[in-house]
């Protein structure tokens, strides 16, 4: 039986195996770069492309991008970079879709909240607090998803649905 609600576990667990496979890769990465993870106090700046990380890993990360060949060039100024995201986010900086920049790193933003949200995470400032914890938090989408996944139930007066996988038995 294929009913809509089987539909929707199936959904929810290949996305489940998809972060699973993300997660795995990532820690992959962090093997190969082979430094310990660290938190640093303030974020680190690339001093090749001005971009500010959380963390030494990130940051060790995004270094091996550096050494790459830069596969892919702006067609109206000299940028260059290895990934293809990374320069049609450029090109819309061109394009004046990225109309908000930051004035810290140069990043572009389309949306003006994202640009002003951006900004703390230069200063470190983390002024959206859950009303119901007090936990701090830098953006209004991370609090937004605090609340949905700490506090659902609270909020709502419902227990937090969960599903079972028919192919794997897992609960997702």
């Amino acid at each position: 039986m294929n009913t809509r609600s089987n539909k929707g576990k199936r959904r929810a667990c290949i996305k489940k195996k998809k972060v699973q496979r993300q997660r795995k890769s990532r820690r992959k990465t962090e093997k190969a770069v082979n430094i310990e993870p660290v938190k640093l106090e303030e974020p680190i700046k690339c001093t090749v492309c001005n971009e500010f990380f959380k963390t030494n890993i990130d940051y060790a990360i995004h270094s091996v991008e550096h050494s790459k060949e830069d596969k892919y060039s702006c067609h109206l100024c000299n940028y260059k970079n290895t990934s293809k995201y990374r320069l049609e986010a450029h090109v819309r900086v061109h394009e004046g879709s990225a109309k908000y920049k930051c004035e810290m790193c140069n990043k572009a933003f389309r949306i003006g909240t994202h640009a002003i949200e951006h900004k703390y995470f230069h200063t470190g400032e983390r002024p959206f607090q859950c009303e119901i914890c007090g936990k701090h938090f830098m953006y209004s989408r991370r609090l937004a998803s605090h609340r949905r996944n700490s506090h659902y139930q609270l909020l709502t007066g419902k227990p937090k649905i969960k599903y079972e996988c028919e192919l794997c038995d897992k609960k997702i």
